[in-house]
């Protein structure tokens, strides 16, 4: 991050040779007020004319311009910034754009990615290994001019998902530039998010509308091989969760939330075939709590495997007698999806198949289809050659979902 932040000092320092603005601090800056800051800059240096400036300004300002923004300027180890910037692709000469001369709308956009090159939805305070998906888009809203910055736009996002984990039904509210009663904010966006991650539709929404909470149903997918699995121990187990429980020993507990109840009304809890060996446990509910889902799915694991007993799922929800969480493992986050969510009211206005968005939309996602395809084939070929079969190498552990067993000896239930 040094020689970004030496990048930073060089306009920092033109800047208040120029115009006398006062030395600027960035190391307390956010990274998304950074790029806000940097863009801000480099239009500001757009409109100087070089030869009202000194011969070092002068200079300073063609070795700022040799780039097509600073961010591009920024080496490949300073992954922890450049990587917002990235697919951003900043014109050479950065215009004023003044926000005040249009009118703003609220908008509600829906949208799917996949989860497993992202470190979850939220951009997060701390620095993360792999960036989010909101910073993927408040990259994009700020790089079409449709907000001036991520605190004005009242954002608000209908579910958080962890690292890994997907979704085909995502919702986002927020405030937005108006580009008209036919405007495509869906065309505008996807041609410069990455691949996967794609807006699906938009609606138009009033302004007591909120992605969060006005969702009056999430629906949840996780997909799993039924290899040495007893199904219909997992589904009578998993009849269980239905109607409204206390969900406190499935999830995470973060004391630093005020959480008045662990009461969950799970409206659909079935577990059906899909295809090639694979199932999906369907979940419907209201709300979730954190790490739901997969605490759900490790204990039906555990039944399946003949571990636990299908009511080990009433004595977890019986919280007066099991009042701390037993401890166990979550399971494997990448087949868990956000598969859709339920709002009332709400007109989506999805892109024409034929049209250049639609044609767009789709055939980004047939492109990472068929290389998944292909990916998949070649495994196909490969256990066919090796001879794996499918009931080979039965140990005794607990299975994540991963496709593997955790040894674990001397197995005890986690409730007696």
């Amino acid at each position: 991050m040094k020689h970004f932040f030496r990048l930073l000092h060089r306009v920092t320092v033109l800047m208040r040779d120029m115009v006398a603005s006062e030395p600027l601090e960035f190391k307390n800056l956010s990274r998304l007020r950074l790029i806000e800051r940097i863009r801000e800059l480099e239009a500001r240096i757009a409109s100087i004319k070089p030869e009202y400036l000194s011969s070092s300004q002068a200079r300073t300002l063609l070795s700022l311009s040799n780039h097509t923004s600073i961010s591009e300027g920024l080496p490949v180890s300073d992954a922890q910034t450049s990587r917002v910037l990235h697919h951003i692709k900043t014109p050479k000469i950065m215009r004023h754009f003044d926000f005040s001369a249009y009118n703003h709308t609220r908008i509600a956009l829906k949208f799917a990615y996949l989860g497993s090159n992202y470190n979850g939805l939220v951009t997060q305070k701390d620095t993360t290994p792999l960036p989010t998906v909101e910073e993927k888009i408040i990259a994009a809203l700020l790089h079409t001019r449709l907000i001036s910055s991520f605190e004005s736009c009242d954002f608000a996002r209908c579910g958080r998902t962890d690292k890994g984990v997907s979704a085909f039904g995502q919702v986002m509210s927020l405030l937005v530039r108006d580009i008209g009663s036919g405007g495509d904010y869906v065309g505008l966006l996807n041609k410069v998010l990455p691949d996967d991650i794609r807006i699906l539709a938009q609606a138009r929404v009033d302004d007591s509308f909120s992605a969060r909470f006005s969702c009056t149903g999430r629906w949840y997918k996780y997909f799993f091989h039924a290899r040495n699995l007893d199904i219909s121990r997992m589904k009578k187990a998993a009849s269980y969760f239905l109607g409204e429980n206390d969900f406190k020993n499935f999830c995470k507990v973060d004391n630093t939330k005020k959480i008045s109840t662990y009461k969950r009304l799970i409206r659909r809890a079935e577990i059906d075939e899909d295809e090639d060996g694979i199932w999906v446990f369907n979940l419907e509910g209201s709300a979730f709590l954190w790490h739901q889902v997969r605490c759900m799915m490790a204990i039906l694991f555990r039944v399946g495997q003949g571990i636990e007993e299908p009511e080990i799922v009433l004595k977890l929800m019986d919280t007066e007698n099991v009042s701390v969480r037993p401890n166990y493992p979550y399971a494997w986050d990448t087949p868990l999806v956000l598969y859709d969510t339920s709002f009332d009211g709400v007109q989506w206005v999805y892109p024409d198949t034929m049209s250049e968005t639609g044609i767009f939309v789709k055939d980004k996602i047939w492109q990472g289809w068929h290389e998944a395809k292909i990916k998949e084939r070649l495994w196909n070929l490969l256990k066919g050659v090796a001879d794996v079969q499918e009931d080979q190498w039965v140990k005794k552990g607990v299975y994540d979902g991963r496709g593997k067993i955790q040894p674990v000896k001397n197995y005890k239930t986690l409730v007696p």
